[in-house]
């Protein structure tokens, strides 16, 4: 039981330090990518949503544009950009449930031809 227990606490401590881990360059692409859509979004220009929308998305995001006015929010020191391959997600909130298991409100982002589209979002 100790043993379990031990090996659970190293692999949260393990994701835990390596959740803001990915491909640098690739980060920058997602956060570029990111504030640009923030950018449309603030400035209400809801003609230019579905360029930064990922195609099989964009009915989606248009009867759903109030959660991407809540939830994109400004990303600061504590938001977390996961990048795996082609798929990515910002949590710009991070929260911690229990003390321990990361949580907080997501967007998700899938590259398509080279470029960074938004997904959806997942409300925690």
């Amino acid at each position: 039981m100790a043993r379990v227990a031990l090996l659970l606490v190293g692999a949260v401590i393990a994701f835990v330090s390596c959740e803001r881990f990915g491909v640098p360059s690739e980060r920058q692409h997602v956060i570029r990518r990111y504030n640009q859509f923030r950018a449309v979004i603030a400035g209400g220009d809801t003609t230019r949503i579905t360029e930064f929308v990922a195609p099989e998305f964009q009915s989606w995001a248009e009867s759903r544009l109030h959660l991407y006015q809540n939830f994109a929010v400004p990303l600061d020191d504590g938001s977390t950009v996961y990048t795996v391959r082609d798929k990515a997600t910002i949590c710009p909130r991070p929260q911690r449930h229990y003390y321990v298991i990361p949580g907080g409100h997501t967007i998700g982002m899938v590259k398509l031809n080279g470029e960074w589209f938004v997904t959806r979002v997942s409300i925690d």
